[in-house]
């Protein structure tokens, strides 16, 4: 349990804010995917077998019923949350694979940049309170070492 907590709690800092990481990593092999001209269907079929992320898991099983149902890829992806639904009304617009696998690409590297700053606006907060924690630290450990010593030269003068 506790090397669960530790794993999940270095991966959140070492990844940054990383609730999107998957979809991230999922929107680039979707953008592979379709570059390479093949079908999203079998695509998101391995996404399922394979993802260890589970609720990404769902979310590809329901992308799968719903192209099943014969909904177009890109309205499954915004039903099913991968992409927002304007992204995904969007996507369904474009007249090219190319076009798509370019737009997917570019909604990756936004979500990335995201979690980026985020991070970094968190560690710019973070810095300078660790800096003074430090300090108080620091500070305490110096009234501990000089209030027995200024004690001592008191009593024997």
């Amino acid at each position: 349990p506790l090397r669960i907590v530790c794993k999940s709690w270095f991966y959140r800092w070492n990844v940054g804010f990383s609730r999107n990481r998957y979809r991230t990593e999922l929107l680039m092999g979707t953008a592979a995917a379709v570059g390479s001209g093949a079908e999203l269907n079998a695509h998101f079929l391995e996404v399922q077998s394979h993802c260890e992320n589970r609720t990404l898991r769902k979310k590809a099983a329901a992308v799968v019923k719903l192209i099943a149902a014969g909904i177009s890829p890109w309205v499954a992806l915004g039903k099913a949350g991968f992409v927002t639904e304007r992204e995904a009304v969007a996507l369904d617009a474009m007249q090219s694979d190319s076009m798509r696998s370019w737009a997917l690409l570019r909604m990756t590297q936004r979500d990335t940049d995201t979690m980026r700053n985020q991070r970094n606006t968190l560690f710019t907060v973070l810095h300078p309170l660790v800096i003074c924690l430090f300090g108080l630290f620091v500070l305490c450990v110096c009234f501990a070492t000089f209030e027995p010593l200024t004690a001592l030269i008191h009593a024997l003068s």
